[in-house]
């Protein structure tokens, strides 16, 4: 859609180059085109990388990175993750930038694909006009049609132009594999065919019998038993999955051993009893602690299994390395991750790349790399050379040669000698690069340096006869006709190379798809000594040849619900015999980039992209799969889960652990706080994502009053947000008091929407970050899964405009989806505080919002501030519906009356209430531990001096201390407990300032 968004701009002929470039013109003319376009496209020919061939590129530097230093491009780049991220699809598009008179005289544009290959900052910021990138093209032929059009194009006077358009949508990489993986792949050699995609005749018989999932393969062979000791605690229990009997008992047994509650454990068991599993839990049930526990049993009975790895596989690299560190934590360690997007250390050591480095190799493997390794140097070599000589005015014998042994007869002259007056061929030897090389000297008068030859009297040199006439001796020609000549050559020659060229560069491709092979057969050996292999979905979809090799029986899929159909059916294999999804269908959805392909729109719902095959296979209208329930939820207070208990989960039970203390500093645990301040105007391109000034505001002061409360640890407070434009501004703001956790996506694309907008983005602002005040930041799609004690969420969408008028045309967005919300309302443990406008929230047309304003309302949750209360003077409750009131009245966390608090100093502090923390300056000078080192006990002594002088100076000298401080002490110290101590005593200091 953006490429055919750029092309119909471009056709039209209505905007100059410079408008061209401008991302938001191109998105402002359609609400679903997202297209970053580069102008002054330049080539510089072809580089060989160790495993692909790319063409090294330059661009105009974006308006974002021109006419500024070095290191603010190195910056902006650097944000800008998504721009020409590595494995991107784009486009360059070759147009004639003087074009006719009329619209429909203009001519078609020629468009060629490519695939970012390496991206390199430097090489992107290096200089202040040009950016230069590694380009892969889609097809080899490719490289000529480039290498054909730039000649003409890189010459002077040339009216062509080349862009390079990046469709920003979404991300090639993820979706190509998968749909290459599902081409290769016949309908018939899917396993779980019954169920996945059954036949008319087999839907019938389901019809009447009822819908049963038989057990897996492996687990109808005689005698087989699932061994659940490992889960009993010492007791011994053999599981027959063919006897209903004793699956019933091994449900029983299981919730007798207390590791698992009654609905986990039926899960479990029902999972282990049937080749295609679906266990759906709502927020909070413990599915992930299921699916480790169901690991372990398969792991346990691993031998018994033919003793194969097993497959796990989730949508996101942070969901997968979450549940291969849970696999870690229960001692199973025989892991290997696949990928390269893992941030986790504990994971470093199971990375695939380090496994294979330890791997044996056959001679045979050697061998075959040693002689891969080889042709692709001498291919590499071919390539270059090839090209140089396409890029030179000048013909080479090496060249010419093959072109005139078969037409002209000019070729014998070159070939036969002309020796020096008195030699012999004995003495003397010439051959045709010697000769056709002096013959071009001659072109331009220039001077050989050779052997002399026999001299020519040219009666001819002269003469300029046309081409027609030039079939003689070639040695008899003059200057000006030997440069005829050369130069009718040269279009045929140049043909000649470019299907060389041509065929050097398919050669090329096939020793690439060699390599690849040899290093699969690898990768190979080393995933089939792992227990455990773990992938994202789309690497599994991207490796599918390497998973059908390696032949795993069984596959578990942690969020089934958030991926997409096609990934699951990529990644199965002939070998599979028991698959395994664990999700939540009423949770978030899978993303994709296209509206029109979704459930939400008129014509996507033929398609239904976004529907999991988990949500498909368990809300069939025909013949839905049986579904294992998971009921009793450990996270969420009972007023937090009574909202999406009375909307979506009727079933859902508290567990016996969710009554947690009250919100410190707060008279209500669950709190929406409505107002009526309109939301941020959008650019001029209308594209700006939703924001909301005063709710970030209000955000910030909320948060300032919690942590002086006491909420101060990392996953105390999580602030989240429905729009990467709110979540700009909140970072913008919360980055300058707190240190922000946010999410790897969210990153990334709020770096790139930050980059668009031209804003200025958190790392450029001078900032004053507590020391130890950690935020988690993160936009609702990017924290299921996740949870913290207290949730702050800014709902953004208002019905109010500047004027103060309201609008009966107002929407909340995205936020209808039920998906959504659902997983907005169900992050909080302790405590969760809503800021938006209630009214617009309860008109909604879809979706749950209005009961649950309506259950707020009733349970009088629902104001236009919220209420406060001092934890020293209880009795005090204010009501704060302004940031500003904040500073007002608990300027200090506590209320407006005076502190009373009695210093060390021996005065009794001025300032208004405030809260008392553990670690106070007289907590640590009162201290003598004797058992410390002398340098621990200089280190007392240096914190009483500091106080003393920092009590008369700024906040700043706090972060002065530290730093003297942690140079002081020596690496055998117990630097924790000084620095907690001095933590706490810093927040102190910044109260009594």
């Amino acid at each position: 859609n953006g490429l055919r968004a750029f092309l119909d701009t471009l056709a039209r002929k209505q905007k100059s180059q410079g408008d061209l470039l401008r991302q938001g013109t191109n998105r402002g003319q359609n609400d679903d085109v997202h297209v970053d376009v580069y102008g002054s496209v330049r080539f510089f020919g072809l580089d060989c990388g160790k495993r692909a061939i790319y063409s090294t590129v330059s661009f105009a530097q974006p308006y974002q990175g021109n006419r500024v230093t070095k290191a603010k491009r190195v910056e902006f780049w650097e944000q800008s993750q998504k721009r020409l991220m590595q494995g991107s699809l784009v486009f360059f598009v070759r147009c004639n930038i003087v074009g006719p008179s009329s619209a429909q005289d203009w001519p078609a544009a020629q468009v060629v694909p490519g695939i970012v290959a390496y991206r390199n900052i430097n090489s992107l910021a290096k200089d202040g006009r040009y950016s230069r990138i590694h380009i892969s093209l889609t097809d080899p032929k490719s490289y000529v049609t480039i290498l054909n059009a730039t000649s003409s194009y890189q010459s002077k006077g040339s009216h062509e132009q080349w862009y390079l358009v990046e469709p920003s949508g979404g991300f090639f990489e993820s979706y190509r594999s998968a749909l290459g993986a599902l081409q290769n792949r016949l309908p018939t050699a899917f396993p779980f065919g019954k169920y996945l995609a059954p036949t008319e005749e087999e839907t019938e018989t389901m019809l009447a019998t009822g819908v049963r999932v038989d057990p897996p393969m492996y687990a109808r062979s005689p005698n087989f038993r699932f061994d659940l000791s490992i889960l009993l605690k010492g007791r011994g229990f053999k599981l027959d999955v063919t006897n209903p009997v004793s699956i019933a008992k091994g449900i029983k047994v299981l919730q007798e051993s207390k590791v698992l509650d009654i609905t986990q454990s039926k899960a479990l068991v029902e999972a282990l009893s049937r080749e295609v599993a679906l266990v759906n839990g709502p927020p909070g049930t413990g599915k992930t602690r299921t699916g480790v526990e169901l690991m372990r049993v398969l792991l346990h009975n691993k031998q018994a299994m033919d003793n194969r790895p097993i497959l796990c596989i989730c949508y996101t690299n942070h969901a997968l390395d979450q549940f291969l560190e849970h696999l870690l934590d229960k001692e199973i360690t025989n892991i290997i991750r696949v990928g390269s997007r893992s941030k986790s250390e504990r994971l470093g050591l199971c990375n695939l790349r380090v496994r294979q480095k330890t791997t044996r190799k056959s001679f045979q493997m050697r061998k075959a790399n040693r002689e891969s390794n080889q042709k692709w140097k001498f291919l590499s070599g071919a390539i270059k050379e090839l090209q140089t000589a396409l890029r030179s005015d000048v013909l080479s014998w090496k060249n010419m040669e093959p072109y005139l042994a078969n037409g002209p007869d000019q070729w014998k002259q070159f070939n036969q000698p002309r020796l020096p007056s008195g030699s012999s061929s004995d003495e003397y030897k010439d051959d045709g690069f010697t000769r056709f090389r002096q013959w071009l000297v001659d072109i331009d008068g220039g001077e050989w340096r050779g052997e002399d030859l026999e001299p020519h009297t040219h009666e001819t040199r002269g003469t300029d006869r046309p081409l027609e006439l030039l079939n003689g001796d070639v040695w008899e020609m003059s200057s000006p006709e030997r440069k005829t000549l050369s130069d009718s050559w040269k279009p045929v020659v140049r043909e000649f190379m470019m299907n060389n060229l041509a065929e050097l560069l398919e050669e090329a491709k096939k020793t690439i798809d060699a390599k690849d092979t040899l290093f699969d057969e690898i990768r190979q050996k080393t995933l089939c000594q792992a227990s455990v292999i773990g992938m994202t979905t789309s690497g599994a979809a991207k490796h599918q040849a390497l998973i059908s090799a390696v032949a795993p029986k069984i596959i578990i899929c942690e969020e089934a619900g958030e991926v997409v159909e096609s990934h699951i059916l990529a990644a199965l294999s002939d070998s599979t015999q028991h698959l395994i999804l664990i999700g939540d269908h009423l949770q978030l959805r899978p993303q994709i980039q296209t509206y029109n392909l979704s459930s939400d729109s008129a014509v996507g719902r033929h398609h239904n992209l976004d529907i999991s095959l988990f949500e498909r296979l368990v809300t069939a209208k025909k013949n839905p799969l049986p579904m294992s329930q998971l009921t009793i939820q450990r996270r969420m207070r009972p007023e937090i889960s009574s909202l999406i208990r009375n909307t979506l989960y009727p079933g859902l039970e508290d567990g016996e652990n969710v009554n947690y203390p009250h919100v410190n500093g707060m008279n209500t645990d669950l709190y929406f706080m409505d107002h009526a301040h309109p939301q941020d105007s959008k650019d001029e391109f209308g594209v700006q994502s939703f924001a909301n000034t005063f709710e970030v505001k209000m955000v910030e002061a909320l948060v300032h009053y919690l942590i002086m409360n006491g909420y101060n640890c990392p996953g105390d407070i999580a602030v989240l947000t429905p729009y990467l434009g709110q979540l700009s501004k909140l970072r913008r703001c919360l980055s300058d008091s707190f240190m922000l956790v946010m999410n790897e996506q969210d990153q990334e694309q709020l770096d790139m929407h930050d980059a668009r907008n031209e804003s200025e983005t958190a790392s450029s602002v001078s900032k004053n970050i507590s020391l130890q005040s950690q935020i988690t930041l993160q936009t609702i799609d990017n924290y299921q899964g996740e949870e913290a004690k207290i949730v702050i969420i800014s709902l953004v969408r208002s019905d109010v405009h500047d004027d103060g008028t309201v609008t009966s045309f107002a929407s909340i967005g995205f936020l209808k989806s039920p998906n959504r919300t659902n997983v907005l309302l169900s992050r909080a443990q302790h405590g969760m505080y809503l800021i938006g406008n209630a009214n617009l929230m309860e008109k909604a047309k879809h979706g749950i919002w209005p009961q649950i304003v309506r259950e707020l309302r009733e349970s009088d949750r629902v104001g236009e501030g919220f209420p406060i209360v001092c934890k020293n003077h209880p009795d005090i409750v204010n009501v704060v519906n302004t940031p500003e009131m904040f500073k007002k009245i608990a300027p200090n966390g506590g209320c407006d009356r005076p502190c009373g608090y009695n210093m060390s100093c021996g005065h009794i502090c001025p300032l208004m209430c405030k809260l008392e923390e553990p670690g106070l300056p007289s907590a640590i000078l009162g201290t003598k531990n004797t058992s410390m080192s002398s340098v621990l006990s200089d280190a007392y002594a240096f914190i009483h001096t500091a106080i003393m002088s920092v009590l008369k100076h700024v906040q700043k000298n706090v972060e002065t201390v530290w730093r003297f401080l942690s140079r002081l002490l020596s690496p055998d110290v117990t630097k924790s407990r000084i620095r907690q101590s001095f933590n706490a005593w810093s927040r102190s200091l910044r109260t009594c300032h």
